[in-house]
């Protein structure tokens, strides 16, 4: 399922964070096209593997933007990082409620609907200056 169009993610100044953004993408898509299957039909225990692979995926590529932003000295370092906070602290309640055998309406309705709406301006802006900023002090890949 596409969520994210491959071609319509934005593109930051670090090949690096391109990368990361391509592998968030083709994750939640995976999560996705799971969740629209018929629940008598969705195998759990894909469901589960591919969120736990998302969760571990998000924390790490959200570690590496704040080393990143702490190497460059980006100044708005402690607004991203409380945006990359607020939205993993989401993610892991959802986690947590799938994982534990909840309904799954309220996934499927972040995967598809909230997570894509916070993802493209979040690149667009937040990631943008970082990646930016980053080139610009010399961290360049």
């Amino acid at each position: 399922m596409t969520i994210i169009a491959p071609d319509a993610i934005p593109q930051v100044a670090l090949a690096s964070m391109n990368a990361t953004h391509a592998e968030e993408v083709e994750l939640v898509g995976r999560i996705g096209a799971l969740l629209q299957q018929d629940a008598a039909a969705l195998d759990r225990s894909s469901l589960h593997a591919a969120l736990n692979e998302w969760l571990e995926h998000t924390r790490q590529h959200f570690e590496r933007e704040h080393a990143l932003m702490e190497r460059s000295g980006f100044p708005a370092y402690a607004i991203h990082r409380g945006e990359h906070e607020r939205v993993l602290g989401t993610i892991e309640r959802m986690v947590a409620a799938a994982l534990g055998g909840g309904d799954l309406g309220l996934l499927r309705h972040f995967i598809l609907e909230e997570w894509p709406a916070w993802f493209d301006p979040h690149v667009r802006t937040m990631d943008t200056a970082t990646a930016q900023f980053a080139r610009m002090r010399g961290l360049a890949e």
